[in-house]
């Protein structure tokens, strides 16, 4: 069974969601002033936009321990004396951070050898707790003091128990684990391979000492292939793939980050930094999709089964469904609508629903306000990429006609030949 955990994550800050309603403005395209080329490459802007490249991240992870000062008072009861003479008498941390291998650099052109780079995901545990964040920010710098060694900082406001502190965790590597710009220059997020700290001085703050654990940091590459997951703004509201998304009659919502790779996700693996519904088991929730998708994929993340107050916990939806990938030993039945996990633990795997898809339902006969947590993912409506093609079909039928008129030749109704209307 999961530890239970003290608090939860909150929504990263980094304005990913403008526009809650994924609508923009289009102004009016002229005849004479847009152009053929013109209007085939808008047509293509608006397939791909829908398309929605995603970015692929680098996952930095590392571990350490954590001393509260004599002036914090200690209000996340912390182990040590708060002065990092040894490396092991503190509360063990455990930290992994997201950031997109797009993403900006804060510092740009500032500063030689430095980039900060804000993170799309965190998780922070320290003493089995997992602590809720705010906004995460990782500074690499390398070549320190002439050369000696390269580090890595991560940064944060986190909240145990209701006390929020500021977090910072540093960890020197050996020189030339990477390298930034010099003369400054934008940086794109490093890479390396695992390696050990070479130094274990820590990094110290008003309420907090942290130094970092003999043991490996990583800096590893994820791809992320699957469909576009929901970015949460806030608990049950979100927008994927440019569709509104909400959640309604969630009891106890939050939102917290799990993986979503593995077996059980096999079918359409999601990043590791992907964001997750949490809420209690005994919810009756509906899904709001605006505009309607073509399928939906529904990611469950300890769902019960165990501890949620029966021999077997049934989830009845309003549409039919297949299992795509895990949830071994669960049972299907009424017309592929009914989902039954037995008592025998957590279930964590896919449920593909078809559509066009606008709105789920679902009905659990479970009273438990144990948590449980799910995310989603769309797959837009293949009459999209259709209607590209007809655009782009008409439009190059609409140019070639023309040419035709210019040098003199009959113009014909193209679309007309079989008879049509």
């Amino acid at each position: 069974m999961r530890p239970r955990r003290a608090t939860r994550l909150v929504p990263d800050r980094r304005g990913e969601n403008p526009d809650s309603s994924g609508r923009g403005r289009l102004g009016s395209i002229r005849r004479g002033r847009f152009g053929r080329s013109g209007l085939i490459g808008f047509l293509l802007s608006v397939f791909l936009g829908a398309a929605g490249a995603r970015a692929d991240v680098v996952r930095y992870a590392w571990t350490g321990f954590v001393e509260a000062t004599a002036a914090s008072g200690n209000p996340w009861a912390l182990q040590g004396d708060g002065l990092a003479v040894t490396s092991t008498d503190g509360t063990p941390f455990s930290l992994v951070a997201f950031v997109e291998t797009d993403a900006g650099d804060l510092d740009g052109s500032l500063n030689p050898n430095l980039a900060r780079f804000p993170a799309s995901g965190a998780t922070l545990t320290i003493g089995g707790h997992v602590a809720k964040l705010g906004v995460v920010q990782l500074e690499f710098s390398n070549d320190n003091f002439s050369g000696l060694f390269d580090s890595v900082r991560f940064a944060t406001v986190a909240e145990l128990f209701g006390a929020p502190l500021s977090f910072s965790a540093d960890v020197r590597l050996a020189p030339s684990s990477f390298a930034l710009a010099n003369p400054a220059a934008p940086d794109a997020p490093p890479r390396f391979t695992d390696r050990l700290p070479i130094q274990f001085g820590g990094s110290v703050s008003t309420a907090l000492v942290t130094f970092p654990a003999n043991a490996a940091v990583s800096a590893r590459l994820e791809s992320c292939p699957g469909p576009r997951s929901v970015t949460w703004s806030a608990p049950g509201v979100g927008v994927a793939d440019g569709i509104a998304v909400t959640v309604a009659n969630l009891a106890s919502p939050g939102l917290d980050t799990f993986p979503l790779r593995g077996p059980d996700f096999a079918a359409q693996e999601q990043c590791s930094n992907a964001r997750s519904l949490t809420y209690a088991t005994g919810s009756d929730w509906t899904l709001t999709l605006s505009p309607a998708t073509g399928t939906l994929l529904l990611y469950l993340k300890y769902w019960r089964g165990v501890g949620a107050g029966s021999t077997a916990v049934t989830y009845q939806f309003d549409r039919p469904f297949t299992i795509a990938s895990g949830l071994v030993g669960a049972t299907v039945s009424n017309a592929n609508t009914r989902l039954t996990l037995p008592s025998s633990g957590f279930f964590d795997g896919i449920l593909r629903f078809d559509g066009p898809i606008a709105s789920l339902h679902v009905d659990s006969d479970s009273a438990s306000i144990a948590e449980q947590a799910m995310s989603f993912a769309v797959v837009p409506e293949p009459g999209l990429a259709a209607g590209l093609g007809v655009g782009l079909a008409m439009v190059a039928g609409l140019g070639r006609g023309r040419a035709r008129g210019r040098a003199g030749a009959p113009v014909r109704a193209e679309g007309c030949a079989a008879g049509g209307r």
